[in-house]
């Protein structure tokens, strides 16, 4: 294992979602939480549904109760936020850089983009990044092995409608609830090109995943992309529940990508 490699999630705190601009989307967000938080403390309940915390540190300790010779656990959050258990370190994003985005997936507004910023982790020559709604059910340190996944400079499972794709937009599109960054993508280029297609909302689902295809999919492009095995990204939602993939595919990693989460 390269000591340049890490293990990566990100989580921020739920009030980045609510989009400033344009003015009716803002008060319709800020009234929607506050109607629910109203609702849920009638109930004496409390909502974890956007709270990805919990997540984390359950997707951070199935990591390192199934893997081997795990590299340091980096956690990116635009939060003031000292390591939780089992982060090796915080890694602070500014917020204010993400502000020029506009039209963004509307139920995570600007914070959809935050994860462009693991492209910054110039440090590293690899970076794995992990959803923090991802549970690993079996040993996944071939990831950080650097004898695999290394001919190019990003590998990730690309979306069918047999493995859970929401929209037929996604079919064929890899996912980047997992992914593998290599080197090449992290000499500053990659992000700053990332940026620029998100600012011009070249996005087919209006987020990070869609930007990161259109990067990685330009033709004769400078970063082709490797397949990892459909096992690394298992989706949980109505669809797979529906075919039967959890039966089929035997899953080192669970991606909850539905409504439903674990922690909810």
């Amino acid at each position: 294992m390269s000591a340049a490699t890490a293990l990566c999630f990100l989580v921020a705190d739920t009030r980045h979602r609510i989009p400033r601009r344009p003015l009716h989307r803002y008060a319709y967000r800020q009234a929607r939480h506050l109607v629910r938080r109203l609702l849920l403390a009638s109930e004496r309940k409390t909502f974890r549904g956007d709270d990805y915390r919990p997540g984390l540190a359950a997707a951070v300790a199935s990591i390192r109760k199934r893997s081997r010779d795990v590299p340091p656990i980096l956690l990116l959050t635009p939060d003031d936020l000292d390591p939780p258990p089992g982060i090796d370190k915080v890694v602070r994003i500014d917020p204010r850089r993400f502000e020029s985005v506009r039209g963004a997936f509307y139920e995570f507004g600007v914070t959809v983009f935050f994860k462009l910023a693991v492209f910054e982790l110039g440090s590293f020559d690899r970076v794995v990044y992990l959803d923090s709604d991802t549970l690993a059910v079996d040993d996944v340190s071939e990831l950080w092995d650097p004898r695999c996944f290394r001919d190019h400079g990003f590998y990730g499972v690309r979306e069918s409608k047999e493995l859970g794709a929401h929209t037929d937009a996604a079919v064929g599109k890899f996912n980047s609830g997992v992914m593998v960054i290599n080197r090449p993508m992290f000499d500053g280029r990659a992000f700053e090109q990332l940026m620029s297609l998100a600012r011009s909302r070249a996005s087919y689902d209006g987020g990070d995943q869609g930007v990161i295809n259109a990067l990685i999919g330009q033709p004769g492009g400078p970063y082709p992309a490797g397949e990892l095995a459909p096992h690394y990204n298992v989706f949980v939602n109505d669809l797979t529940y529906e075919t039967g993939v959890l039966d089929r595919i035997r899953p080192r990693i669970l991606h909850f990508v539905g409504a439903t989460k674990p922690w909810s």
